[in-house]
C-alpha cells in the first residue's frame, strides 16, 4: 500500500491524515479500504473444500481460481460481493473464537515456562543456576548486568548538565572560570566585584563604622547607666566576631585568589577560617610577588584535570558494580513473562483484523506450543533401508534426491550483458537444476 498512489495525496486525505498522525487506525484498514480485502486466511490457511468439492454454492466445483479460494478483490469503497463478503465473516468469525479459544491457550503456555524456569535464579558469581545447582549460564545475559540498570552507564547528560555541582561534590576544578578571570590583572578586580555584590564595604567605611559604633555604645552607656551585664557581654560578642570577619575580608583584599580558588572560598566565610586557608592564600602571594603566577596554575591545572579524570574513572566503576544483577533475582521467571504475555497479546490483537494477512500472527500460539511442549530433544533421523538394490532401484533413489533438493531463483537463471544500466537476466533452463 503505497499513500502517493491515492487520487487524492496524502496532504489533502483525510483518510491517510487520519492513519499517518495516528490519531486513528492503521495502514491495513486504509487498503481494506482503498485497494482490497485481499486473501482471507483461516489459521493460516485458505478456505476448506466442503463434501461437494465447492468452498461456497456460489462456486463450480474444484474452481481453481483464487477467488473461489477466499481471495476477495472487492474493497469496502465500492463494495463486495456477496460470496466475498460471506468468506471474510468467516474469517472474522474465526477470530472471535481465537480471541476466546487461543487466549486460554496462551495463557496455560505461560504457565508451563514460568513453571519449568521459576528455579532459575542469579547467584553471587553471576551465574544463572537451578534449583540442583547446575550452571544454565555462565554470566548472566553474557555481561551479568541488570537490563534495568545497565542504562545509566552511558547516561552522562545528568552530569554534563549538573557540572557545578558536580565539581563541588567531588573537590574538582571543572573549569568554569573564563579566559577574562584568569588573569591575574583582573583577579583583584573580579574579588572587589564579588565583595560589593555580596554587600561588603571596604576597609575605611568599616573603621569608621566602627569608631561611630564605638561612640554609639559610649553615648548609650552614658545614657543607660542601669543597663544589664548579660547585654553588655553578648555585644562584645557581637563586636568580637564582627573584628574576626573584617580580618578574613582584609586578608582577602590584600591577596586575590582566582575565580576556581575563590568560589570555595564563601563556604569557610561563612563558618570559619583555618590556617590552612591562610597558608594557601599566602602562597598565591608570595607567587604573584615572584611572577611565577601562570607557570604555578598550570601547574595544579594539570594536577584538576588528572584528579577529574581519576574521579570520573571511580564514577564509571561505581555505577558499573552497582549496574550487576543482584544475586537471588528470579530471572527464570522474567525470561518466562517476556515470553508468555506477548503471545497472549498478540492473540488479542488479531481480533481488529479479522482474515488480513498483514497482521495475521494467531499462527504464532500453534508455533509456539510445538516448539515449547510437544518438540522432542532428538529430532527424529528418517531412514529408509533398501535391500538388495538393483542398478534401477539406484537411478530411482538418485531421482528422488535430487528431486528433494531445493533449487533457488538463480540455479534458474543465466546472467546476460550491460548495457549501461547494470546486469539483465533471462530465465534458461539449466540440465542440472
Amino acid at each position: 500500500f503505497i499513500p502517493g498512489r491515492m487520487m487524492v495525496p496524502f496532504p489533502r486525505n483525510h483518510l491517510l491524515m487520519m492513519t499517518a498522525s495516528g490519531a486513528k487506525g492503521s495502514n491495513a484498514n486504509a487498503t481494506q479500504m482503498a485497494l482490497g480485502l485481499g486473501q482471507q486466511l483461516f489459521d493460516g490457511r485458505r478456505v476448506k473444500r466442503m463434501n461437494s468439492g465447492k468452498t461456497l454454492p456460489a462456486f463450480f466445483a474444484h474452481e481453481r481460481r483464487a477467488r473461489s479460494f477466499g481471495y476477495a478483490i472487492g474493497r469496502f469503497t465500492s463494495g463486495i460481493r456477496p460470496p466475498e463478503y460471506t468468506i471474510h465473516a468467516m474469517a472474522g468469525r474465526d477470530g472471535l473464537i481465537d480471541t476466546a479459544v487461543k487466549t486460554s491457550r496462551s495463557g496455560h503456555l505461560q504457565r508451563c515456562l514460568i513453571k519449568g524456569l521459576e528455579s532459575l535464579v542469579v547467584h553471587w558469581d553471576h551465574s544463572v543456576r537451578d534449583s540442583n545447582g547446575s550452571i544454565v549460564q555462565f554470566t548472566y545475559g553474557g555481561d551479568g548486568l541488570d537490563p534495568c540498570k545497565a542504562s545509566t552507564l552511558t547516561s552522562w547528560e545528568t552530569s554534563k548538565e549538573n557540572l557545578v555541582d558536580f565539581g563541588k561534590r567531588f573537590g574538582v576544578d571543572t573549569g568554569e572560570a573564563t579566559s577574562e578571570t584568569r588573569r591575574p590583572e583582573n583577579w583583584e578586580q573580579g574579588v572587589r566585584n564579588s565583595s560589593v555584590k555580596r554587600g561588603k564595604r571596604p576597609r575605611t567605611s568599616m573603621n569608621n563604622d566602627k569608631k561611630n559604633n564605638t561612640n554609639k555604645n559610649n553615648d548609650n552607656d552614658d545614657e543607660e547607666e542601669d543597663g544589664d551585664d548579660e547585654n553588655k557581654r553578648s555585644s562584645n560578642c557581637n563586636h568580637n566576631e564582627n573584628a574576626r570577619q573584617r580580618h578574613k575580608e582584609q586578608q582577602l583584599r590584600e591577596n586575590p585568589l582566582p575565580r576556581h580558588m575563590h568560589d570555595g572560598l564563601e563556604d569557610y566565610l561563612r563558618t570559619k577560617a583555618t590556617f590552612p586557608l591562610f597558608q594557601r592564600v599566602s602562597q598565591l602571594a608570595r607567587w604573584k610577588a615572584q611572577g611565577q603566577v601562570q607557570e604555578k596554575l598550570a601547574e595544579k591545572r594539570r594536577e584538576s584535570i588528572a584528579y577529574y579524570r581519576d574521579v570520573l574513572s571511580e564514577l564509571a566503576t561505581s555505577r558499573r558494580v552497582k549496574a550487576f544483577c543482584d544475586p537471588g533475582e528470579p530471572v527464570g521467571l522474567l525470561a518466562a513473562q517476556a515470553a508468555g504475555e506477548p503471545s497472549t497479546q498478540m492473540t488479542l490483537n488479531t481480533f481488529h483484523s479479522a482474515g488480513s494477512t498483514v497482521t495475521h500472527v494467531t499462527e504464532g500460539i500453534p508455533r509456539l506450543r510445538e516448539l515449547l511442549i510437544h518438540a522432542s530433544v532428538q529430532k527424529a533421523a528418517v531412514i529408509v533401508p533398501v535391500e538388495k538394490a538393483t542398478p534401477v532401484d539406484e537411478s530411482a533413489i538418485a531421482r528422488i534426491l535430487h528431486a528433494g533438493v531445493a533449487i533457488r531463483l538463480r540455479d534458474c537463471l543465466a546472467r546476460g550483458g550491460t548495457s549501461g544500466k547494470g546486469y539483465h537476466y533471462h530465465v534458461a533452463r539449466r540440465k542440472d537444476a
